[in-house]
């Protein structure tokens, strides 16, 4: 304001001296006057002071409020009077030499000029934390206060800025600022809260992984009431009725069934009692894992004996195979193999060492055989056996838990044995290994393992009349007769075999301790099965069909497959878990959903 001023002043000194002559300027100037308050009384002792571009001018009003200064020459100034306790003005002056100038001037108090201005007076927060601002206008001080913990204030420049705390509480809350200035000045803002707490969802399925789908109702639970405003899901033939808990802050919707190869996600809104919203989802699975398989042409799935990994073998397009890794926690792909196209036939598990066992070689060339780590995928060695063949071939390999190994050449019984550094040894010819008719023939084709890892199961892989049971230990073979199936599953729980026969529907199982048969009729024997873990003394097989049938009891169940079917299919050695392909994919399950929450899936 004074730089303006002093533009104004200089432009009236420019006036000034257009027109006045040199003689005009340069003599004395005169200024008086009275300085009163706003009664009209005069003051006292009010300070003067005149500045011009070249001096500085100091006087003092006397008792009756009077004054007098003289200037030696014309031109412009600015006249400050100031008291203590009232409200200094400044005047631009601009005068003639030899003038003779009267200027009175009416002081206020500071305070009769004091001025508090201030436009907010009430206001509402939501119940959730925040801050606003309140603009205030004054020329004084100003304190404030406020009683309540959930308020705070600062002073920043010309605002006074308020932040406010979450409301937890259930009730709607108030608080008032205080603002008081000097001269008793006062104003007061009042903020009102909506009731708490704010709406937030506390607890879900799955959250944490502290629960799942396969052990609890599915739920949401929110710290306030709240009712359902809307909910769907992704899969639609899903049964989403909600129930709630007694304080309504829960939401439970136990008739929820999914598909096995299903995962879904629940997408629902809830409000609350003051109108709070929240959107939000859960999903849900009833499997552990799911990969990519590339293609539905699955040829082998072998579990490692701990169980922490699994080997799958796939044939992804001519002239292409992978051999992959698997962790049996979560499925995710942990290695791989390079699966040599042109040198590579079929692979094995030895659970004496936890190797892989690589043919390798094309149909009647296998001669030698590639020792892989199935921990780690890292090469351990190359077994030669072209000296034993004898223009024979290696077909299939099966491993005890002593490390002794079956094969089949030259149209006998050889064993290779792991505990001595895969010594390679004839073991038998004997006649009953042979089809009557054809001498030179051997009926059983596959090696198998059943009684934790103690005993040899030999069968012709398909169509089988005859089963063959070699003892790790003694090497005893052992004849069944008269077996009739389409397949052969055969499991460390167990020590036999349980065989699919679908052209009578029929399950079989052959306890080879007791000798004893037990059959049931299905209609799911399906193309192959796995045998699951249930603690039971008979087994429990989920078949290619997808349905779990049990030799202890007859029950079958059957569950949803979209149409399709599966294409390879196997157990861990511990029965708990499960791997199968489906839709060019590879899924994980724990074998308990089969069986105790089997009431989880459609």
């Amino acid at each position: 304001m004074r730089n303006l001023n002093l533009l104004i002043t200089e432009i009236l000194f420019l006036i000034l001296i257009s027109s006045c002559t040199i003689t005009d300027i340069n003599e004395p100037v005169t200024i008086s006057g009275k300085i009163t308050d706003s009664s009209g009384t005069g003051l006292s002792d009010v300070k003067i002071l005149l500045e011009t571009s070249s001096e500085k001018i100091n006087a003092q009003t006397s008792s009756d409020g009077k004054y007098t200064l003289v200037i030696p020459n014309g031109g412009v100034a600015f006249a400050t009077f100031s008291k203590e306790g009232y409200t200094s003005e400044t005047k631009s002056i601009a005068f003639k030499g030899g003038e003779k100038r009267v200027i009175n001037l009416s002081m206020n108090t500071i305070k009769e000029d004091a001025y508090f201005r201030i436009i907010t007076n009430d206001v509402s927060v939501k119940n959730r934390g925040g801050s606003f601002s309140v603009s205030i206008d004054t020329n004084v001080k100003y304190e404030f206060s406020c009683k309540e913990d959930w308020i705070k204030c600062e002073i920043i420049s010309n605002n006074l800025y308020i932040e406010y705390d979450e409301n937890k509480t259930l009730e709607e809350r108030t608080a008032t600022i205080t603002l008081n200035a000097d001269f008793g000045l006062t104003h007061t803002i009042k903020i009102t809260q909506d009731a708490g707490p704010v709406l937030k969802l506390i607890d879900y399925i799955g959250k944490d992984n502290q629960t799942n789908f396969l052990t609890s109702v599915p739920f949401i639970s929110f710290n306030r009431e709240v009712k359902l405003a809307s909910i769907n899901s992704s899969y639609k033939d899903i049964d989403l009725t909600a129930e709630y808990s007694a304080d309504r802050k829960t939401i439970y919707f136990p008739n929820i069934k999914i598909p096995p190869f299903i995962s879904t996600t629940i997408t629902y809104e809830v409000e609350s009692t003051d109108s709070a919203k929240i959107k939000e989802s859960f999903n849900l699975k009833v499997y552990e894992g799911k990969q990519e398989a590339k293609s539905n042409n699955g040829q082998k799935l072998l579990f490692t004996k701990d169980g922490k990994y699994c080997w799958l073998y796939t044939i992804v397009a001519f002239g292409t195979s992978t051999l992959t890794q698997y962790s049996t926690k979560d499925l995710s792909v942990t290695g791989s193999l390079a699966w040599k196209q042109n040198d590579y036939s079929d692979f094995f598990y030895n659970r004496y060492n936890n190797c892989l066992y690589i043919l390798r070689g094309y149909r009647t060339d296998i001669k030698k055989i590639d020792i892989y780590d199935a921990t780690t995928g890292k090469f351990i060695k190359e077994v030669d056996l072209s000296e034993y063949l004898n223009n024979s071939y290696i077909s299939t390999l099966g491993f005890a838990e002593n490390g002794l190994g079956l094969t089949y050449m030259n149209y006998k019984l050889y064993s290779i044995n792991s505990a001595q550094n895969d010594k390679f040894e004839f073991l038998s010819d004997n006649s009953m290994l042979y089809d009557p008719h054809q001498v030179n023939s051997l009926i059983p084709r596959e090696v198998d393992i059943c009684n934790n890892g103690k005993m040899f199961v030999l069968t012709k892989g398909f169509e089988m009349d005859d089963v063959y049971t070699v003892d790790s230990e003694t090497k005893e073979l052992k004849h069944y007769y008269n077996v009739k199936g389409q397949y052969g599953v055969t499991n460390d729980l167990y020590s036999g075999i349980v065989l699919g026969s679908y052209y009578n529907n029929s399950i079989t199982y052959l306890d080879f301790k007791t000798a004893e048969k037990r059959n049931v009729t299905t209609n799911n024997v399906g193309n192959f099965a796995t045998i699951i873990a249930t603690g039971e003394q008979y087994p429990t097989i989920l078949t290619s069909s997808l349905a779990t049938i049990s030799l202890e009891n007859g029950i079958e169940k059957k569950f949803s497959m979209d149409g399709s079917s599966t294409y390879i299919m196997k157990s861990s050695n511990d029965g708990e878990k499960i791997a199968l392909i489906y839709n060019n994919n590879l899924y994980l399950f724990k074998s308990e959903v089969f069986t105790k929450y089997s009431n989880k899936i459609k």
